[in-house]
């Protein structure tokens, strides 16, 4: 058995935890399991096929609105332990990036998988009556230009209403999410500017 090193800041699941609660966690889990009787076999049922839905039905809430002065793609996301933002956006933006003093894990929801995160930022809002600076980690996000996930969420006391397809904020302050029509239009706008711009190189 080997010794790893692990950062205060690091990410167990997607919380942040001390390397006490780590341990504790891991000990309870190893627990769990022990206790479980697994058949040596699963039962077959034959070949199932997943669900059919429609778009309508799978759809996320995501909102156009303005980070670092500039207007963000986002996804409300309260799986999300953290707020982030993409390297491309922040640099493109009214973003004071800096790099951490301490790295720290970013654990995805697929088991195995993980990133590091290696800098943050501050950047001004304003969007859901909030006006003022937020943190954000600096993560190499697909699709969107950034995640405002639980921190922000919590703070600002948002609430996510798929009903009626909105982010609420006090004060009555709502945001409309985008219909699928928006969000193909605009994923195929950038990608048709991405073509004519050709491959970047550094």
């Amino acid at each position: 058995m080997c010794a790893v090193k692990t950062p205060k800041n690091a990410y167990f699941g997607v919380f942040r935890f001390t390397a006490y609660h780590r341990m504790q966690a891991l000990s309870q889990r190893i627990e769990h399991v022990a206790r479980i009787r697994r058949p040596d076999s699963l039962p077959s049922v034959g070949l199932v096929d997943q669900p059919s839905r429609k778009l309508k039905d799978i759809a996320c809430l995501t909102a156009e609105v303005e980070i670092g002065g500039c207007t963000a793609y986002v996804l409300f996301d309260s799986g999300s332990n953290t707020d982030s933002l993409t390297p491309e956006f922040a640099k493109g933006t009214e973003c004071a990036i800096f790099r951490l003093e301490e790295q720290v894990t970013l654990q995805l929801g697929c088991v195995g998988s993980k990133s590091r995160i290696n800098y943050g930022a501050r950047a001004p809002v304003a969007f859901g009556g909030v006006k003022g600076h937020a943190y954000f980690d600096i993560v190499n996000v697909d699709r969107y230009d950034g995640i405002i996930g639980a921190p922000f969420m919590i703070k600002h006391k948002a609430v996510l209403d798929f009903g009626k397809r909105e982010i609420r904020f006090p004060g009555g302050h709502s945001i409309p999410a985008m219909s699928i029509t928006s969000e193909v239009g605009l994923i195929r706008r950038r990608l048709n500017v991405q073509s004519e711009a050709g491959p970047s190189h550094h």
